[in-house]
């Protein structure tokens, strides 16, 4: 995801258009890119507690700084990332490359990057363990790079630089009279206006200067706040908030944007709430499209809400539930009109998913179907003359693809896996990701092994194997492909009824 093109203080190419105002943390912005600057910082990490704006400030110093990465900004989402070979087609999708076939992909991507002077802003760092040594490879064969990660905890990497983020500056006596100078109270106003055009803080300052600090400066948390005040007093929010905190302290739980969140979740609609925590199947940006798709697998009623500055633009259920939970600041809307959930926002929703076993498996199932069914669909496209909007197409989705196949996997659910695998294997090929395309066939085969024997099984494990076969040729695997291949048409055969199994001895 490019940030270097068109970036401004109000608007980041790929990055969502509704995002609070970004506001003070001048000394953050200073030391952040002081420390960019610096030639021995090659990797620094922002680290610090979740929703205390780590990935804003990263973009923002990254905004000031594009001028010095003459070959791009680039942020690289990790929220999934679970090993070196995902992280190599994590990078090449950041980076919009190809990996092509018959080359190393990690010598491909070391040798794209070698000449390149870029940042690269890895958001999630914690996902990065895994990948230790590609990073190293890339910090020593390409000197123009630098890696800016953010993590809620520092990443105990070679080399690694540190900078700790914490809350922005609130008033520590909230009766004093600069008490809504604070950079927290600003960000709230700025924030409530959204919600209240006629919001007017001096005439809330107790309420709004509690507020702040009960979240101790969470920018998260602050926006969350404001998003009350279309209904409820500061003072009101500030007594809830506050409440939750206790709630909180008392199962030995110490999290003020949780207790913001958990109000806002109480102010919520009962419908609300059941379309919010589906939402927490998603791992990356998703369009209405599967939204609409697992609601009604679920039989789920979404409210029809009318949105006052959309009144005359006909959309759907669907489209106006998601409107309502962006809204709230629930969501996230990005450029293209896709939506995202902010990583800590969709942890407290899986929470609330997870209190329903029977439920989360019916919204997980709905999930994989969508996503199975997607990739099956482009099948033709991937093979013929409109290969590259189909691999655009997958690239786009291809965080909940893989979260979709891990399902899949983990609970047999061979007629989806059957039904993906040949499009899955040759959008592997085509973007260079062989390994990982390997090693996802291998996890669905693992799946398979709970499966009693039975013909459907029998073919969907042949399949499985002669497109791991396929993937191992790419690889120049030889003798993995010969196996695979082998063991492929042994258990295909076998599948078969026996009048055309003795048809095929005849014909060999």
């Amino acid at each position: 995801m490019l940030l270097s093109d068109s970036l401004t203080q109000s608007h980041i190419s790929g990055h969502p258009t509704d995002l609070a105002p970004f506001i003070g943390r001048s000394d953050d912005l200073a030391e952040v890119t002081g420390l960019l600057v610096t030639s021995a910082c090659r990797l620094l990490t922002l680290f610090g507690a979740a929703g205390i704006g780590k990935t804003r400030l990263a973009i923002q110093a990254a905004v000031q700084m594009r001028d010095r990465f003459p070959h791009g900004v680039y942020l690289v989402r990790l929220p999934t990332v679970q090993s070196h070979n995902f992280l190599i087609s994590v990078l090449a999708d950041a980076l919009d490359i190809t990996l092509p076939s018959r080359v190393d992909s990690t010598d491909y991507l070391i040798d794209y990057l070698q000449d390149k002077e870029l940042l690269l802003i890895l958001d999630q760092g914690k996902q990065l363990l895994g990948g230790i040594p590609l990073l190293s490879k890339i910090l020593q064969a390409a000197p123009g790079v630098k890696l800016l990660a953010t993590s809620r905890a520092m990443l105990s990497l070679p080399d690694e630089w540190v900078y700790q983020v914490h809350g922005l500056p609130f008033a520590k006596n909230i009766r004093a009279a600069n008490r809504l100078r604070c950079e927290a109270a600003q960000l709230f106003a700025a924030c409530a206006r959204q919600f209240r055009h006629d919001f007017e803080p001096t005439s809330e300052a107790l309420g709004v200067a509690r507020i702040c600090h009960l979240v101790e400066g969470a920018p998260l948390a602050i926006e969350l706040a404001a998003t009350l005040t279309k209904t409820m007093r500061c003072a009101a929010i500030a007594d809830a908030i506050e409440h939750a905190i206790e709630e909180l302290s008392a199962i030995g739980r110490q999290d003020s944007t949780r207790a913001m969140f958990q109000v806002v979740w109480q102010s919520l609609a009962e419908t609300e709430r059941e379309a919010f925590k589906c939402l927490a199947v998603f791992r990356a940006s998703f369009p209405v499209a599967a939204v609409e798709a697992i609601y009604r697998d679920l039989g789920i009623a979404v409210r029809e809400v009318e949105l006052e500055a959309d009144r005359h633009k006909p959309q759907s259920s669907y489209h106006q539930s998601l409107a309502t939970l962006a809204e709230r600041s629930l969501l996230q809307v990005e450029p293209d009109g896709r939506y995202r959930l902010h990583e800590l926002l969709r942890q407290y929703a899986a929470e609330y998913l997870e209190q329903a076993p029977d439920e989360m498996a019916l919204v997980y199932d709905a999930h994989c179907t969508y996503y199975t069914e997607f990739v099956a669909a482009h099948w033709s496209g991937l093979d013929g003359s409109l290969q590259p909007e189909a691999v655009a197409a997958l690239r786009a989705n291809f965080e909940d693809i893989r979260a979709a196949w891990r399902w899949a996997a983990a609970w047999a659910k061979e007629e989806k896996l059957s039904r993906a695998v040949r499009a899955l294997s040759l959008y592997y090929q085509i973007i260079g990701c062989y390994q990982e395309g390997v090693d996802a066939i291998a996890q669905a085969l693992r799946g398979l092994e709970q499966l009693s024997s039975s013909a459907q099984a029998d073919k969907t494990i042949a399949l499985l194997l002669l497109n791991q076969g396929r993937l191992y040729m790419r690889l120049r695997w030889l003798d993995e492909a010969k196996e695979a291949v082998t063991q492929s048409r042994e258990i295909y055969e076998r599948s078969q009824p026996q009048p055309q199994r003795e048809r095929s001895a005849e014909a060999d």
